[in-house]
């Protein structure tokens, strides 16, 4: 069976990619298994008091048939739960399993150099360019609390943005691209499908064409764009929904990140 990654930011709406992949028949990926609030991580975290690293995590992930069937099991509960569309996947049928992660997670030089040495592995990249509407959705999510937008559900009140820890935040997601940029050229040995948030998952259609793309690449065939009852951020823009708008736009402009503001003006 060969291995995928999808790599990727916050905010860069790879939660609605992962569900889309997740409902093609020889697919699976674990979403995140390193970040500190991960079930998996959560789990591992006696190992690592005991000198275990998160690339043997890694190893077990990927390898290991009982984890795998613990968490389809688990996934399928929650799903019932739900009520959503429930799925329960033969291992040996899988022809591509793989987590999702994001970049600052391969900071980790032990991480890193497992990804680097994986054999078979397929890389996404989902890359959001804005990253004015990333840094605005940061800060919605650490108002609301809430990593997923459903269908149905509407932005929800205005935003109000503290000028300073906006462009706080705008310089620390340019370390962050920079970063990224020097990881992918790491990586850049593996196969590798880069996408788009802003044009890839613009709208239905957009990503009904990127599933199509996407499960090519991973050398499966697509059975459709399900519902995953998820919610594209993309259209519009996150300026519009800033309660002090001007006050916003008058301190990006004086500043180093003037650049950014450009989309969010442009008609």
């Amino acid at each position: 069976m060969k291995r995928h990654l999808v790599l990727t930011s916050g905010r860069s709406g790879s939660n609605h990619l992962v569900a889309a992949l997740n409902h093609q028949r020889e697919l699976c990926n674990y979403g995140e298994v390193l970040g500190s609030w991960t079930l998996p991580a959560k789990l591992w975290s006696p190992m690592t008091r005991l000198g275990a690293s998160n690339s043997s995590l890694l190893d077990v992930i990927y390898s290991s048939s009982a984890v795998y069937y613990a968490a389809q099991s688990l996934s399928y509960v929650r799903r019932k739960a739900r009520k959503e569309v429930t799925h329960f996947r033969q291992r040996g049928a899988l022809k591509s399993l793989g987590v999702k992660e994001f970049f600052i997670h391969l900071r980790d030089e032990d991480v890193l150099s497992w990804f680097v040495s994986c054999e078979e592995l397929s890389i996404v990249h989902l890359c959001r360019e804005d990253l004015l509407g990333r840094a605005l959705s940061v800060l919605r999510l650490k108002e609301s609390g809430r990593a997923v937008t459903r269908v149905g559900e509407g932005q929800g009140r205005a935003l109000h943005v503290d000028p300073i820890q906006l462009l706080s935040l705008l310089d620390d997601l340019e370390v962050e691209a920079r970063e990224e940029e020097e990881i992918l050229q790491r990586l850049s040995h593996h196969r590798r499908l880069s996408l788009i948030y802003e044009r890839d998952l613009a709208s239905d259609e957009a990503m009904s064409s990127t599933l199509e793309r996407t499960c090519e690449f991973l050398g499966v065939k697509s059975v459709g764009l399900p519902e995953t009852g998820h919610r594209s951020a993309v259209s519009g823009k996150a300026i519009e929904a800033v309660e002090n708008r001007a006050e916003v736009e008058r301190a990006i402009q004086g500043s180093a990140h003037a650049a950014s503001l450009a989309l969010h003006q442009s008609s």
